[in-house]
């Protein structure tokens, strides 16, 4: 337990909503928190569970499946180290509309809602750490979302491509390659692409040196490149210099 904390300590300074929030909020969350292990392949939970806290990836990936209402669940988005799932349900006491399964193996800190009753009756206050998770899920769901709406089919599968390498805003410093555990065939679904089309764009892509394609993965070698694909984001870019 010792060495997850330390780790997710860690992680969780540096990366995703935690790392934004005070430390002495930081600490009474990790201090709450329990360490899990789960395998590749399994939930971590699945559409219908019960509401019973939040999760923070400390290693490896997941992927979060949407519960539509006119179609079955589909592979979505996938989160790695410093990303957060859960908050809604637990905020609604609804069971969840979304499953999180582990692409790769991960290590997760669980963080109970019992838990975080507990840090919000000792300062009334911190509610609002928690509602800024909420706000970037939000936030995230929106790009996604407007990304999808692109016509150009090229454009919108790079879109996807970056937002599952957790680079569609910028390149996190220090980061050569991003790897995306995701095959030719989920992110055309995602993209809503024909599987022939994707082939073709990423292999242009693997040509043009900006990924590199592998069974059930990519590498994102450019993800700058990548971005500069994508008209209005080119278009934002001029403007600004």
């Amino acid at each position: 337990m010792i060495v997850h904390m330390v780790a997710a300590t860690d992680v969780f300074r540096t990366k995703g909503w935690l790392s934004k929030t005070p430390e002495a909020f930081r600490k009474a969350v990790l201090e709450r928190c329990r360490a899990r292990k789960v395998k590749a392949g399994s939930a971590i939970y699945r559409i219908g569970d019960p509401p019973t806290g939040i999760f923070g990836v400390c290693t490896g990936n997941a992927l979060v499946e949407s519960a539509g209402t006119y179609h079955n669940p589909h592979f979505t988005l996938l989160v790695g180290p410093g990303a957060w799932v859960g908050l809604r349900a637990v905020v609604t006491d609804k069971r969840r509309n979304v499953g999180f399964t582990a692409r790769r193996d991960v290590e997760l800190m669980f963080l109970p809602a019992a838990a975080m009753d507990e840090i919000v009756e000792a300062d009334p206050r911190s509610w609002r750490h928690f509602a800024r998770l909420e706000v970037g899920d939000l936030n995230v769901t929106m790009s996604f979302c407007d990304d999808l709406l692109r016509r150009d089919h090229g454009e919108r599968l790079i879109a996807v491509l970056l937002h599952y390498g957790g680079c569609r805003a910028a390149t996190p410093r220090g980061v050569r390659q991003i790897e995306v555990d995701a095959g030719q065939h989920e992110l055309a679904k995602a993209a809503n692409v024909g599987r022939t089309t994707a082939s073709a764009v990423l292999h242009g892509l693997e040509v043009a040196g900006e990924i590199e394609l592998a069974y059930r993965h990519i590498s994102i070698l450019a993800p700058d490149a990548l971005r500069a694909r994508l008209a209005d984001d080119a278009a934002l870019s001029s403007k600004s210099q």
